[in-house]
């Protein structure tokens, strides 16, 4: 998701706008999935999952479904909980929750035939959340 890209914000009465994932369907018209890394910083991925999780890495996946895309969030350790009441999406991933996030995020592809095994990878669209970094002298670093 770009700057550019248009999303619509609902406001459900408070300040806070609602989530809804089907603005993702045009995206995966033409993409095999729409995959984001991020943390708590992650404006984009705290709109996209409505978790209010740790700094460490976590991710959210969306896969082409019938009824509109099929999201799944995968949720750092000791968060599954947390996760599973604040996440508006269809899953929360926590079986594999020591890995890395774009791992997990690799594995619940491939779990749905999207990943390695299958071969649509290089048409995922996959968004990583860059932090400036003290030691890098302030240039963004992944």
């Amino acid at each position: 998701m770009s700057t550019r890209d248009p999303v619509v914000a609902v406001t459900d009465g408070g300040d806070q706008p609602t989530t809804n994932h089907e603005f993702l369907a045009a995206t995966l018209t033409d993409h095999a999935a729409f995959v984001h890394v991020g943390d708590r910083t992650d404006d984009d991925l705290r709109y996209l999952t409505r978790f209010r999780g740790p700094d460490r890495q976590y991710a959210f996946v969306a896969v082409p479904g019938v009824d509109g895309p099929e999201t799944t969030l995968c949720a750092p350790s000791l968060f599954g909980e947390q996760a599973r009441r604040e996440f508006p999406g269809d899953t929360v991933e926590t079986a594999t929750a020591g890995r890395p996030a774009g791992e997990r995020a690799a594995a619940v592809l491939d779990e749905g035939g999207v990943g390695s095994a299958g071969d649509t990878t290089s048409r995922c669209r996959v968004r990583s959340h860059t932090r400036r970094s003290r030691t890098s002298g302030g240039r963004a670093t992944r």
